[in-house]
């Protein structure tokens, strides 16, 4: 999802609607923070129990070749 996606799809909602996020292992929890501009290298992992994609400063040189790099928003 883009950011441009997610705004029209925002606009959509009651802007006093509250804003989750899955839980650890279940259930939901507010979103209180927003990481904006975060360099994310793509489709590193290739495991159920991952992400595909994480942090740029989360990795090695080894694991982020031939890996794209693109800024991204982590809500």
């Amino acid at each position: 999802m883009t950011v441009q996606q997610l705004i029209n799809r925002l606009q959509e909602l009651d802007p006093n609607a509250i804003v989750f996020r899955n839980g650890y292992e279940g259930g939901y929890d507010e979103v209180n923070s927003i990481l904006l501009n975060t360099e994310m290298a793509l489709d590193v992992y290739n495991s159920p129990y991952f992400g595909s994609h994480d942090r740029l400063y989360n990795l090695d040189q080894e694991q982020l070749e031939g890996k794209v790099i693109v800024k991204g928003v982590i809500i």
